[in-house]
């Protein structure tokens, strides 16, 4: 097209479009990386609620994601909602933890169904090999500090609580200078054994919700090779992996998820002990008012040295590598056994 040029009657020539090539044109990058790529790089996310929103972007995403292996995820307490599809599941492990199996409620339960969310959305996920979970709970106030572990093997062994009054990291010099303490007889009253206890049972709690989301993440994977469930504190961290894992899995072969529900393992208190002072030379460190409480599933009682055998598996016990927390228990119980006391069924009705 030609127009005129209004200062003068020249005409002028339209200038035409600046159109681009089709090879100019902009190409998604995302677009051509392969899916063993996208795998790779969602695999590699530090917590599933990125993997989450991943899944938003493109119906591509959606599709490869559902293929990640392994999945990390952190839950933090707050108020959360159960879905009807979730409520029977909820239902159950209220059961499991009503007062007649021994277990007070301490810990926010909301923690628990925000896990449920999460693992009915991993269903989805079919060739799941990895699952490392971490509670993040609020900090609650108290002078002694908790420190717990829980033997799995693959079912749940023992639960270990210790409660010092004080830690002190001192020299071998200022323990050998340390004042020597006499044979002090059993003084923990009956109100600080309760209050321990109570403490103590949270733990147990906890143990019960581990226990559940294993069993379900057990139940709905059948490709699982590693399971690991533990908090901010790394305090009673269960690690399921390989044989073990396989083991449970045949354990459930014709069973719904009621009956899996049914496997789960309520610890009871079965030992309790005080010890005033506890010196480690080796480590370097004191601990003082030092309560330990053995739990274990409950078991018909049996003849024999069962007590022994308690106790050569609790020695042998590694507790995650965490030296101050092993020497400790192996120095109550073989250095302060005569104040390790077997708690009777009735004494622990009644705490609880």
């Amino acid at each position: 097209m030609k127009r005129k040029d209004r200062c003068c009657d020249k005409v002028v020539p339209t200038p035409k479009r600046n159109r681009k090539s089709k090879s100019e044109v902009k190409v998604d990058e995302f677009q051509r990386l392969p899916d063993e790529l996208l795998l790779s790089i969602f695999t590699k996310m530090p917590d599933f609620k990125y993997v989450c929103q991943c899944s938003l972007v493109c119906k591509r995403f959606a599709s490869v994601i559902t293929l990640v292996h392994n999945v990390t995820v952190t839950f933090i307490s707050k108020e959360c909602e159960v879905s009807e599809d979730l409520a029977h599941i909820q239902n159950a492990f209220d059961k499991k933890m009503s007062p007649q199996n021994q277990i007070t409620p301490k810990m926010d339960i909301t923690c628990l169904r925000q896990t449920l969310k999460f693992i009915n959305c991993l269903r989805k996920f079919k060739e799941l090999k990895s699952v490392h979970i971490k509670f993040s709970y609020v900090e609650t106030s108290s002078s002694t500090p908790l420190e717990w572990k829980t033997k799995f093997g693959p079912e749940l062994e023992y639960v270990v609580a210790l409660l010092p009054t004080s830690i002190e990291k001192k020299s071998k010099q200022e323990l050998s200078q340390d004042q020597e303490v006499g044979d002090v007889t059993w003084s923990l009253t009956e109100s600080e054994l309760e209050h321990s206890l109570y403490r103590a049972y949270g733990c147990c709690q906890e143990t019960v919700v581990r226990q559940t989301i294993l069993y379900m993440l057990v139940e709905h994977h059948s490709m699982l090779r590693s399971v690991t469930i533990t908090d901010s504190e790394k305090q009673g961290r269960l690690c399921i992996q390989d044989e073990q894992l396989l083991d449970l899995k045949n354990s459930f072969r014709n069973k719904d998820l009621e009956q899996i529900f049914e496997e789960v393992k309520i610890p009871h208190i079965f030992k309790v002990g005080y010890v005033p002072v506890v010196r480690l030379p080796a480590l370097g460190y004191l601990l003082k008012g030092v309560i330990l409480l053995i739990f274990k599933p409950k078991e018909e009682p049996s003849a024999g040295d069962e007590d022994v055998d308690d106790n050569s598996a609790l020695l042998a016990w590694q507790y995650d590598d965490e030296e101050v927390f092993r020497e400790t228990v192996r120095e109550m119980l073989v250095n302060h056994k005569e104040r390790m006391h077997l708690v009777p069924r009735a004494a622990e009705d009644a705490v609880a």
